[in-house]
Formats: C-alpha cells, sequence, structure tokens
C-alpha cells in the first residue's frame, strides 16, 4: 500500500532483472504481478511507474511464460502507456521512453501471436 516501499520494490526488481536467472525468478515467484498490482494502485506516483515500468521493459528481453496470456499482455501494455504518457521525461526513463514504447509493442505482440495457439 504504501507507494514508497512500492517504489523501492519495483527498483530492486529493475536492479534485479538485469540477470536472467533472476529474471526467470522473478517471473514464477509473482514479481510481474507485483509489479502491475503497484503500478496499479500508484498511478501518480512517478517512481512506481517508472520504476514498474522500467523492470518490464527488462522483463520483456526474456521468454516468460506468462506472456503468453493475452490479459497479462493487455495489462502490461496499459500500465507501460500510462507510465510513458504521464511521466514521460522522468528521469529515471534516461531518455529512453521512445525505445520502450517501440520495444513493448513489438515485443509483446510477436510472443502474444507467435503463443495464440495456446487460447
Amino acid at each position: 500500500e504504501n507507494g514508497k516501499v512500492q517504489q523501492y520494490g519495483c527498483a530492486a526488481l529493475w536492479s534485479l532483472a538485469v540477470d536472467a536467472e533472476n529474471k526467470k525468478k522473478i517471473s514464477s515467484l509473482g514479481g510481474i504481478e507485483m509489479i502491475l498490482k503497484a503500478m496499479e494502485t500508484h498511478t501518480q506516483n512517478g517512481d512506481v511507474q517508472v520504476n514498474g515500468c522500467m523492470t518490464l521493459y527488462m522483463l520483456s528481453f526474456s521468454f516468460l511464460p506468462i506472456v503468453k496470456q493475452r490479459l497479462f499482455v493487455e495489462r502490461v501494455n496499459v500500465r507501460v502507456r500510462h507510465a510513458l504518457q504521464v511521466f514521460r521525461g522522468h528521469q529515471n526513463f534516461q531518455g529512453r521512453e521512445a525505445n520502450i514504447e517501440s520495444k513493448f509493442q513489438i515485443r509483446f505482440y510477436r510472443r502474444w501471436v507467435s503463443s495464440k495457439h495456446l487460447f
């Protein structure tokens, strides 16, 4: 519930998400859901939004089984779009907003299309 706790939690996961093994652990232990809940709860907290967005961005570079679920993809895209629209220019984005937006649209769409036989 506390925005500061969520901000630091998302930042910690962002930091951990650079390692492939950590990405698997974050995914399998519910970290992605935690990030989405934090972003959905603290929509006006720029640090939560940006740190969560950057963590999801880092996780998007690995195959995650949960990405195959269309609802998850839609939730991620809604949260990323919100973070990019409302907090564009935030220092933690480090000028990568356009790249993040492009990568999410391409990466998640491709993964969803390649896995839609599961629906």
